[in-house]
């Protein structure tokens, strides 16, 4: 809302006296030394002392009102203070205030000395994680995650001083009607004792996106009135066109002007039906980003309103349409800047720690204050009540299932206007009762790819374990995964000079990932486990971390998009959180991950080719269907997809009919039979779906693996082998194999003393451990991944293989085609030591941490044993040619090495 020339306001931003108070004990009189603290942000973002410290603080410092301003009620307003609040004027108490994020005010006329100084005081306290003694108990009041990333404490958004007339207007509730195309208006004026209110007349004027009138109403003044007003024709708001109205209300009395307040709207309307979501009408697919609304150098507080302007124009450059603000409530600025670029927003409460009967009076009221104080912002599509079953007990407690209907029932009765979410899920909770089915999918890939489309097949059949014990499903509920991702490594070196040294941060996430998470050191840790010898230098690790990140993520939306049951995600997440490295923007707002390809592989229409091989052979038949999802508001479909093979000569074309908006169609096959390639090589198939007035709709492309027909590039003299079925398929590649262990290699897959005989005696073995789980060699132990550390769910893994010992072209790390091999096992045992010659190919978590090996080489007698836990076995018996590939690759470098 905008001020009226009837009002007047001084900001009280800036430097502030600011003292801890630990023991909870000091009056202002008692304070001796004061630090000083900048407004708005948290304590804890100003003092490196501070960053952990959560209980009272206080707040002091002097303003002078000015020789002329106006004889009015004068009110001093807090945008949010976390969390508790006491406030007094001149040493006389004026107030108090419960709750974080958001604002209050008070009357303060009869406490100030006009034409003299006065003063402000506000003791804060902050209760913070696993402060549970006191009124304010942690579990018990709203506070997001500040549990994960450290307390948010203190006067985080503005504070300003307001003089406003008598009578004056408090709100407006602007509610759009796009069907009977009018706006209804809920106005609320506030009057002082004695002031009185007889003879005044609120008059409304809705001026359209250009600035022209076109819609009035006048009504008489009351402390609550409604009305609607006709907008012909409206110019409707939508993230393609985010055009907004403003409203303006003045009161006058006797024709005299009183008060003017005026805000802005936009004329949309979302729904959901046919589990399809609709904006004006119109089909439209969720392509989010879940936004945790923290900043590099002020935590919870935007910097600049440049600064949300800039990171949502970000958003919109990578093609996406909305943001879901996770578990926070933003500074107001946050909404209306989305407002004005074109996003849609998907809300959370912030969560609590468990449902007792004062944590549902706070939840409670912060949902009621957080939907009235942004209502009127057409950016904002969906609430959401809980999120992971944070602060419920949804798996075991009926009376927590019944709280959260109740409370969805509560929310849409007080806004029918948008979608209410009543859990985002994961495993093992679910839904009670919800306008969205979502849920959340974290798996690593390519490591979990398969694991991830078997997921995803059941999410889009609508699996029972969606909903839970007495819940209301309808079955039409549209379904969006609404979180998944893979971490990628920001660059330090920006962030540093950002922060103009190490960032504080970097001494966080310990507590997290068995340590994984902990950002300090990585540089240290490259070093010490030599993977230099894997990706060159350390930028290299950090592109083939961001790489491995975007590979995941086009992987992942386009099976998504590729299921037309699916109406939207959510990816985790559009920027770095501290120790959190799964943004597609760091922290500080610089982009990991190209815009440009992000923005192709957002866009709201879509072509895909989501069932690619592995590798495909020379002479062999391919069949790639073709896959087509539009949801933009293009005038026109049919046209063709035309495709192409770069340096082989292929392409071809098939016919697009109409495709309807909201609609995913298969459109036939690419095919072709493999071409006959000299090496194993990489080339791009690149597609184009094309208009008939030749412009495109969408575009994308492929990486896809060759392989030449002959498999062995050089003659293999002798292979003993122990295992039948491996003997037969390297038999059938062209290897000369015996069963006895003579010759050049052996390849085993079971080690016993028949094969530590061989290596002692000189011999070189190729031992594939894959299936050997928790045997012992004598330096080395073989551990699943499944249930560790290892399997990289969250904190997520990237795995290594050194360049100079396979010929299949790879980026130092293990893409799509190594889908196939990747291993289900690691090596541990092995000092940083062995990572320097002996180990080819390995894998790290998190921040670079934990080390392990997935091949080594290790000495033994006057042999060398070669082991390595890749798939390689079950690839040969698949006929997986990147299988047969590595394991010539590790039978030539046994035969070369010393």
């Amino acid at each position: 809302m905008t001020n009226s020339p009837t009002r007047r306001q001084s900001s009280l931003d800036g430097a502030w006296k600011f003292q801890t108070d630990p023991a909870g004990d000091l009056t202002l009189e008692k304070i001796a030394t004061w630090r000083t603290a900048t407004v708005p942000a948290p304590w804890q973002a100003q003092f490196d002392d501070l960053r952990d410290y959560s209980g009272v603080a206080w707040y002091h410092r002097t303003f002078d009102l000015p020789a002329d301003w106006p004889n009015h009620p004068t009110y001093l307003y807090f945008g949010a203070v976390d969390y508790y609040a006491e406030v007094w004027i001149n040493a006389v108490r004026v107030g108090e205030h419960e709750g974080g994020y958001l604002p209050f005010e008070f009357e303060i006329e009869q406490h100030l000395r006009r034409g003299r100084e006065n003063r402000v005081t506000v003791r804060v306290l902050d209760p913070g994680p696993g402060a549970e003694e006191g009124p304010f108990p942690f579990s018990e009041i709203p506070h997001g995650k500040q549990s994960w990333y450290g307390p948010i404490g203190g006067l985080w958004q503005s504070v300003y001083l307001e003089a406003r007339p008598p009578v004056h207007v408090t709100g407006l509730r602007i509610t759009p009607d796009l069907p009977g195309d009018k706006v209804r208006v809920k106005t609320q004026l506030a009057t002082m004792p004695g002031s009185g209110d007889d003879g005044h007349v609120l008059e409304l004027t809705v001026f359209d996106p250009a600035g022209n009138v076109v819609g009035q109403a006048s009504l008489p003044a009351a402390p609550s009135a409604s009305t609607e007003i006709e907008i012909p024709g409206p110019v409707l708001w939508s993230p393609e066109h985010p055009a907004l109205y403003r409203i303006e209300a003045t009161l006058l009395r006797d024709a005299t002007l009183v008060d003017r307040l005026d805000d802005r709207f936009g004329m949309r309307h979302f729904e959901a039906r046919g589990g399809r979501f609709y904006l004006n009408g119109e089909p439209v697919y969720l392509r989010m980003a879940l936004d945790q609304d923290y900043y590099p150098g002020t935590i919870a507080t935007p910097p600049s309103t440049q600064f949300l302007r800039d990171q949502f124009t970000q958003a919109k450059q990578a093609g996406l349409n909305g943001l879901r603000c996770h578990i926070k409530i933003p500074d107001p600025r946050y909404f209306d800047l989305a407002d004005e670029v074109g996003l849609l927003i998907w809300v959370d409460l912030p969560s609590w720690g468990r449902l007792t009967p004062a944590s549902r009076t706070r939840a409670g009221a912060t949902l009621q204050g957080m939907i009235e104080r942004d209502f009127n912002h057409p950016s904002i599509v969906i609430w959401d009540i809980v999120n992971e079953d944070w602060g419920t007990d949804l798996v075991h407690s009926s009376d927590d299932r019944t709280w959260l209907a109740e409370t969805v029932a509560e929310v849409k009765q007080f806004d029918p206007t948008r979608l209410v979410v009543d859990n985002s899920p994961c495993p093992p909770n679910f839904h009670v009762i919800s306008d969205i089915e979502d849920y959340h999918f974290y798996h690593a890939i390519p490591d979990q790819a398969d694991r991830f489309r078997a997921r995803l097949a059941e999410f889009a059949a609508r699996s029972e374990w969606t909903f839970g014990p007495e819940s209301r499903r309808r079955g039409d509920e549209p379904l969006v995964v609404s979180e998944f991702g893979n971490w990628g490594l920001p660059d330090p070196q920006p962030l540093c000079e950002w922060y103009g040294g190490t960032p504080w941060w970097f001494n966080s996430g310990q507590t997290w990932g068995e340590g994984t998470a902990h950002p300090d050191g990585m540089l240290t840790r490259f070093q010490k486990y030599h993977l230099a010898h894997a990706f060159g230098s350390f930028a290299g690790l950090i592109a083939a971390s961001q790489g491995q990140q975007m590979m995941a993520l086009k992987y992942q939306i386009e099976a998504m998009r590729a299921h037309p049951e699916l109406s939207g995600y959510v990816i985790t997440e559009f920027t770095d959180l501290h120790w959190e490295a799964n943004g597609i923007l760091n922290i500080c707002r610089q982009p990991k991950l190209s815009l440009e390809q992000l923005a192709r592989l957002n866009a709201a229409d879509a072509i895909l080719a989501p069932d690619l091989p592995a590798a495909i052979p020379s002479g062999e038949p391919v069949h790639l269907p073709v896959i087509l999802s539009r949801y933009s508001q293009r005038t026109e479909s049919r046209g063709q997809v035309q495709w192409s093979l770069d340096g082989t000569g292929l392409k071809g074309a098939l016919a697009v009919p109409r495709v309807a908006p909201g609609s995913v169609v298969a459109v036939g096959e690419i095919a072709f039979t493999g071409p006959d390639v000299a090496a194993t090589a990489r080339h791009r198939l690149c597609l184009h779906w094309n208009a008939t007035n030749g412009s495109t709709i969408a575009a994308n492309e492929y990486e896809l693996l060759l392989v030449p027909r002959q498999r062995l590039t050089e003659p293999v003299a002798t292979v003993a082998a122990d295992d039948p079925a491996v003997v037969e398929q390297l038999t059938a590649l062209g290897y000369t194999v015996g069963t006895d262990l003579t010759g050049d290699v052996a390849i085993l897959t079971q080690w016993d003393q028949a094969g530590d005989n061989f290596v002692q005696r000189g011999g070189r073995a190729l031992l594939l451990a894959e299936e050997l789980s928790g045997q012992t060699y004598p330096e080395i132990r073989f551990l699943p991944r499944e249930g560790t550390i290892w399997a990289g769910d969250w904190t997520s893994t990237l795995h290594w293989f050194r360049p100079d010992v396979s010929c299949i072209p790879h980026d130092n790390w293990l893409d799509m085609p190594f889908v196939g091999v990747i291993p289900e096992q690691v090596i541990i045992g092995l000092p940083p030591s062995a990572f320097a010659d002996d180990v080819l190919g390995g894998l790290f978590v998190g921040w670079v941490h934990k080390p392990v090996a997935t091949t080594v080489r290790l000495a033994r007698g006057d042999g060398q044993l070669l082991v390595t836990t890749l798939r390689l076995r079950r690839g040969l018996l698949a006929g997986d040619p990147v299988a047969a590939i590595l394991c010539q690759d590790l039978v030539n470098w046994l035969k070369k090495s010393e």
